[in-house]
């Protein structure tokens, strides 16, 4: 005779939707649903990434 799931044990397997949450599987298929970002987004964030390590090593050198 199997036990009932517990969510701590095994939360993959675990069927949320009965206590009223989201199954592992259902939330990892959401972002499929996601348009492609465009190049200017990517272009954004790469040079926003780049200004964030650019300070941080500027302030590393001062101290």
């Amino acid at each position: 005779m199997t036990e009932p799931l517990d969510m701590s044990r095994d939360p993959d397997r675990f069927d949320g939707l009965a206590v009223g949450g989201s199954t592992l599987p259902e939330l990892l298929g959401e972002g499929s649903y996601e348009d492609e970002r465009d190049n200017l987004t990517w272009l954004l964030g790469l040079v926003g990434v780049i200004a964030f390590l650019v300070l941080v090593t500027l302030l590393v050198r001062l101290r």
